[in-house]
């Protein structure tokens, strides 16, 4: 993946190809159609450490150092971080049965089983890896009376249960955005985890997972009389179920922040070019992101 090179980690953007100006400064010189915002270029594409947001700040520890080689042209993308994790599957099997009989007429049995998949899957990128489970209980209570050898009822009571979660692998843990100093975020620990921070061009995202959580409750009541008349069996009974639905979704509840390079660029309808005749004056994602200069934020904005 794409992750911001060390020199950029500290504002430096001596690397970048094409000039990083400087939002404060719009209107400072005589606007032209190359720089209509009338912007001035950083001194040597340096952003200082004192114009980074603390946001922003307290995030880069969230970042991937990079660990391969630099390439030579930042904008095609370097793919300048490589890791790998392992995704893990366990599942888990139960059932059991109890028979009694009462005597020569009445049988009742119990049955149940108890089944459960948990499945990790990490990710290398902060925020987004997953984790997430299928829970299912399922019980059964049937009590057979014989009246005679062609008349027989059986009555049946049944409780079936699923939860599935699918979520970050941050949850319960520390809320990673307030921890950030980030406002407006849920205090619900089943979605703890960073905003999905995300650049227009060139860098990997990071953060936002939004979790997902559903509970079936199913209960059912079934009475069956059966008839044997000569040649003919006749069959008539009563079923009756009640389902319980609920679910939580939260919708990307810890917001998104997005970063598209217009407030260093010097032509901000060119922001997110990184090819082509207008990509000199267009900016740099990761640079209005260490300025703390949102594009757009989105459900609910973590701001």
């Amino acid at each position: 993946i794409d992750v911001p090179t060390t020199l950029e980690r500290q504002g430096n953007f001596s690397d970048w190809p094409y000039p990083i100006y400087d939002p404060t400064t719009s209107g400072s010189v005589p606007a032209t159609a190359t720089n209509p915002s009338g912007r001035t270029q950083f001194p040597n594409n340096i952003i200082p450490s004192n114009r980074f947001d603390p946001l922003a700040a307290a995030l880069l520890a969230y970042f991937n150092q990079p660990n391969t080689l630099s390439c030579t042209d930042l904008t095609t993308g370097c793919d300048n971080f490589a890791g790998s994790t392992n995704t893990s599957i366990n599942t888990n099997t139960e059932t059991f049965r109890i028979d009694q009989n009462l005597h020569d007429y009445d049988h009742i049995f119990f049955t149940g089983i108890f089944s459960e998949e948990n499945k990790l899957t990490p990710s290398v990128v902060a925020g987004q890896g997953n984790i997430s489970f299928f829970r299912s209980r399922l019980f059964g209570l049937t009590w057979q009376h014989t009246f005679s050898s062609n008349s027989i009822n059986q009555a049946t009571l049944g409780y079936n249960r699923q939860h599935f979660y699918t979520g970050t692998n941050t949850a319960g843990g520390p809320n990673l955005s307030a921890n950030a100093g980030f406002g407006n975020v849920p205090n619900i620990p089943a979605y703890f985890d960073l905003p999905s921070i995300n650049f227009s061009t060139v860098y990997h995202s990071v953060g936002g997972d939004s979790p997902y959580e559903q509970w079936d409750n199913i209960y059912q009541g079934v009475d069956t009389v059966t008839l044997i008349r000569g040649r003919q069996t006749f069959s008539f009974g009563i079923d009756f179920r009640r389902t319980n639905l609920k679910d939580r979704d939260s919708y990307g509840a810890m917001g998104s922040l997005n970063f598209n390079g217009q407030y260093t660029a010097s032509d901000p309808a060119d922001a997110g070019q990184i090819t082509g005749a207008n990509a000199p004056y267009a900016g740099n994602p990761f640079a209005d992101f260490l300025l703390g200069d949102v594009q757009g934020a989105s459900g609910p904005p973590p701001l």
